[in-house]
Protein backbone atom coordinates (compact mmCIF):
# COMPACT_ATOMS: atom_id res chain seq x y z
CA UNK A 1 0.00 0.00 0.00
CA UNK A 2 1.47 3.41 -0.84
CA UNK A 3 2.56 5.73 1.99
CA UNK A 4 -0.52 8.05 3.20
CA UNK A 5 1.89 10.95 3.21
CA UNK A 6 0.59 13.65 0.64
CA UNK A 7 3.32 15.38 -1.55
CA UNK A 8 1.66 18.23 -3.18
CA UNK A 9 4.74 20.01 -4.84
CA UNK A 10 4.48 19.57 -8.59
CA UNK A 11 8.12 21.38 -9.63
CA UNK A 12 6.94 22.75 -13.31
CA UNK A 13 9.36 22.42 -15.92
CA UNK A 14 10.01 22.80 -19.50
CA UNK A 15 13.57 22.31 -21.06
CA UNK A 16 12.43 23.39 -24.61
CA UNK A 17 13.95 19.46 -25.92
CA UNK A 18 11.79 19.44 -28.58
CA UNK A 19 14.00 17.72 -31.48
CA UNK A 20 16.89 17.58 -29.68
CA UNK A 21 18.72 14.07 -28.70
CA UNK A 22 19.67 14.31 -25.08
CA UNK A 23 22.17 11.47 -25.88
CA UNK A 24 24.33 13.00 -28.51
CA UNK A 25 24.63 16.20 -26.64
CA UNK A 26 27.66 17.43 -25.03
CA UNK A 27 26.36 19.17 -21.83
CA UNK A 28 24.14 21.62 -22.99
CA UNK A 29 24.99 25.41 -21.69
CA UNK A 30 22.44 27.99 -20.91
CA UNK A 31 24.76 30.29 -22.63
CA UNK A 32 24.94 27.87 -25.87
CA UNK A 33 28.22 29.12 -28.67
CA UNK A 34 26.86 29.61 -32.16
CA UNK A 35 28.79 25.83 -33.05
CA UNK A 36 25.94 24.04 -30.79
CA UNK A 37 23.35 26.20 -31.59
CA UNK A 38 24.01 25.87 -35.36
CA UNK A 39 24.16 21.22 -35.05
CA UNK A 40 20.46 21.59 -34.00
CA UNK A 41 17.52 20.49 -36.57
CA UNK A 42 16.19 22.57 -39.08
CA UNK A 43 13.05 23.11 -37.03
CA UNK A 44 14.79 23.97 -34.25
CA UNK A 45 16.95 26.22 -35.81
CA UNK A 46 13.97 28.01 -37.21
CA UNK A 47 11.91 28.07 -34.31
CA UNK A 48 13.90 28.76 -31.70
CA UNK A 49 15.36 31.32 -33.89
CA UNK A 50 12.12 32.81 -34.04
CA UNK A 51 10.63 32.85 -30.97
CA UNK A 52 14.15 34.73 -29.66
CA UNK A 53 15.49 31.42 -27.83
CA UNK A 54 18.56 31.13 -30.23
CA UNK A 55 19.89 34.68 -29.32
CA UNK A 56 18.99 34.60 -25.76
CA UNK A 57 20.95 31.53 -25.47
CA UNK A 58 24.18 32.97 -27.03
CA UNK A 59 23.84 36.12 -24.59
CA UNK A 60 22.90 34.13 -21.57
CA UNK A 61 25.94 34.12 -18.97
CA UNK A 62 24.60 31.27 -16.91
CA UNK A 63 25.76 27.60 -17.59
CA UNK A 64 24.03 24.29 -16.83
CA UNK A 65 25.79 23.83 -13.92
CA UNK A 66 24.70 27.36 -12.80
CA UNK A 67 21.20 26.49 -13.01
CA UNK A 68 21.37 23.24 -11.52
CA UNK A 69 22.96 25.71 -8.69
CA UNK A 70 20.36 27.59 -8.57
CA UNK A 71 17.16 25.01 -9.41
CA UNK A 72 18.68 23.73 -6.18
CA UNK A 73 18.51 26.43 -3.84
CA UNK A 74 15.34 27.42 -5.30
CA UNK A 75 14.17 23.93 -3.70
CA UNK A 76 16.21 24.23 -0.39
CA UNK A 77 14.81 27.27 0.55
CA UNK A 78 11.02 26.94 -0.07
CA UNK A 79 11.95 23.24 1.83
CA UNK A 80 10.54 21.17 -1.35
CA UNK A 81 12.16 17.66 -0.95
CA UNK A 82 10.67 15.02 -3.31
CA UNK A 83 9.05 17.37 -5.62
CA UNK A 84 6.99 15.85 -8.26
CA UNK A 85 8.12 16.98 -11.70
CA UNK A 86 4.75 18.32 -13.55
CA UNK A 87 4.71 19.68 -17.23
CA UNK A 88 3.88 18.54 -21.11
CA UNK A 89 5.33 15.50 -22.18
CA UNK A 90 8.35 15.68 -19.50
CA UNK A 91 9.91 12.23 -19.96
CA UNK A 92 12.68 13.88 -22.65
CA UNK A 93 13.26 16.64 -19.68
CA UNK A 94 13.58 14.10 -17.13
CA UNK A 95 16.23 12.32 -19.07
CA UNK A 96 17.86 15.75 -19.82
CA UNK A 97 17.93 16.68 -15.90
CA UNK A 98 18.97 13.53 -14.81
CA UNK A 99 21.87 13.66 -17.10
CA UNK A 100 22.60 17.07 -16.44
CA UNK A 101 21.27 18.84 -13.38
CA UNK A 102 21.67 16.06 -10.59
CA UNK A 103 21.84 18.58 -7.67
CA UNK A 104 18.13 19.41 -9.00
CA UNK A 105 17.08 15.90 -9.38
CA UNK A 106 18.16 15.29 -6.07
CA UNK A 107 15.13 16.86 -4.80
CA UNK A 108 13.00 15.25 -6.93
CA UNK A 109 10.34 12.08 -6.60
CA UNK A 110 10.69 9.42 -9.28
CA UNK A 111 6.84 10.13 -9.83
CA UNK A 112 5.73 12.65 -12.45
CA UNK A 113 2.43 14.25 -13.69
CA UNK A 114 2.49 14.10 -17.25
CA UNK A 115 -0.38 16.56 -18.78
CA UNK A 116 0.09 14.60 -22.00
CA UNK A 117 -0.69 11.46 -21.00
CA UNK A 118 -3.74 12.94 -19.17
CA UNK A 119 -4.72 14.28 -22.61
CA UNK A 120 -4.24 10.66 -24.02
CA UNK A 121 -6.71 9.29 -21.31
CA UNK A 122 -9.10 11.52 -21.25
CA UNK A 123 -9.58 11.08 -25.21
CA UNK A 124 -9.49 6.96 -24.68
CA UNK A 125 -11.80 7.24 -22.01
CA UNK A 126 -14.26 9.81 -22.78
CA UNK A 127 -13.53 9.74 -26.69
CA UNK A 128 -12.94 13.07 -26.41
CA UNK A 129 -11.35 14.77 -29.57
CA UNK A 130 -11.70 18.33 -28.96
CA UNK A 131 -8.51 18.44 -26.59
CA UNK A 132 -7.22 21.32 -25.05
CA UNK A 133 -6.08 23.60 -27.66
CA UNK A 134 -3.24 25.60 -26.40
CA UNK A 135 -0.91 27.49 -28.66
CA UNK A 136 2.80 26.60 -28.35
CA UNK A 137 5.34 29.16 -28.08
CA UNK A 138 8.15 26.68 -27.12
CA UNK A 139 9.16 29.58 -24.55
CA UNK A 140 9.50 27.60 -21.25
CA UNK A 141 7.12 30.31 -18.86
CA UNK A 142 4.62 30.56 -21.43
CA UNK A 143 4.54 26.64 -22.11
CA UNK A 144 4.70 25.81 -18.29
CA UNK A 145 1.64 28.49 -17.77
CA UNK A 146 -0.40 26.60 -20.46
CA UNK A 147 0.44 23.60 -18.73
CA UNK A 148 -0.82 24.53 -16.15
CA UNK A 149 -4.30 25.33 -17.61
CA UNK A 150 -4.73 22.79 -19.31
CA UNK A 151 -4.46 19.99 -16.58
CA UNK A 152 -6.94 22.72 -14.84
CA UNK A 153 -9.27 22.36 -17.78
CA UNK A 154 -9.10 18.65 -17.09
CA UNK A 155 -9.44 18.46 -13.67
CA UNK A 156 -12.41 21.11 -14.32
CA UNK A 157 -14.05 18.69 -16.90
CA UNK A 158 -13.48 15.22 -15.81
CA UNK A 159 -11.82 14.78 -12.08
CA UNK A 160 -14.70 14.36 -9.47
CA UNK A 161 -13.94 17.18 -7.10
Amino acid sequence: MASSKLINNLIWVDCEMTGLDVDMLDPIHINASRETLDSMGDWCKTHFAKNGLTEQCLNSKITIEEADTLLNDFMMKNKIKNGILAGNSIAYDRKFLNKFCPKFVSNLHYRMVDVSAVKVLVNMWYKDTSFYNKPTEHRALSDIQQSIDELKYYRSKYFKE
